[in-house]
């Protein structure tokens, strides 16, 4: 789709944007043959579609998620920040600049986003619920998080990512009945998850100074027995 809308307008920056976006999650999702040509092209996408339209906030959306993939906390807040100048009404913008701060180990600047995000927009989509309980879960708020996130499963109850925070959320809680519920939850959804995939995929995403806490989060649920391997 997106390279008819390309050979019919290559003036447009959006479906630059689109394949940019496409390239990334077969990185994440592990449906490449090859992460480091996947990144380049998203990489090329990104490059053309800033080209065509640098006034567009998805453009820089875009941008600021290929940065924490290749680990520039600083340009990826940045770019981040430039779509919420760019369009200060949209609670996308700011769940994204929120994104951006909590990869950047900064998740007490990363709340405030996500609420004026829920402020702009209460009737958004799961992302928002599920992206403020993950900076709750790494300033300890443990409650609040899966209060957003059981927000997150009504609005979608078939994303995996919700249920590894409840999984967490509910394990350092000591509620390891509900931790194990969530984990197999999460396992029906995405049968190839593992902590270790989760360890090499997600981690590197975060700035060093908090890399090594979440390798905790993960070495805990490991020890914990509560259904992930």
């Amino acid at each position: 789709m997106a390279m008819e809308a390309m050979a019919l307008d290559p003036k447009y920056a959006i479906p630059y944007t689109t394949l940019a976006w496409s390239h990334m999650m077969d990185v994440f999702m592990q449906s490449t043959e090859s992460t480091q040509e996947s990144m380049k092209l998203a990489a090329a996408a990104s490059k053309k579609a800033l080209e065509i339209d640098g006034s567009h906030p998805q453009v820089h959306k875009v941008l600021s998620n290929l940065y924490i993939m290749q680990g520039e906390s600083d340009k990826a807040i940045a770019s981040a920040k430039r779509a919420v100048e760019l369009s200060p009404g949209d609670s996308l913008s700011f769940a994204n600049l929120g994104l951006c701060l909590m990869f950047a180990c900064k998740p007490n600047e990363a709340i405030p986003m996500y609420e004026k995000a829920l402020r702009r927009n209460p009737f958004s989509d799961f992302t928002h619920h599920r992206n403020l309980a993950w900076v709750y879960l790494m300033v300890g708020r443990y409650d609040d998080a899966i209060e957003e996130l059981q927000k997150a499963v009504q609005k979608n109850p078939s994303n995996y990512h919700i249920y590894y925070n409840l999984v967490l959320a509910y394990t350092k809680l000591g509620r390891n009945e509900k931790a194990r519920a969530a984990a197999a939850e999460l396992l029906e959804i995405y049968p190839k998850f593992s902590l270790d995939w989760w360890a090499k995929t997600a981690v590197k995403m975060y700035a060093k100074e908090c890399q090594s806490a979440i390798h905790n989060d993960i070495e805990f649920l490991r020890k914990s027995d509560v259904g992930l391997k």
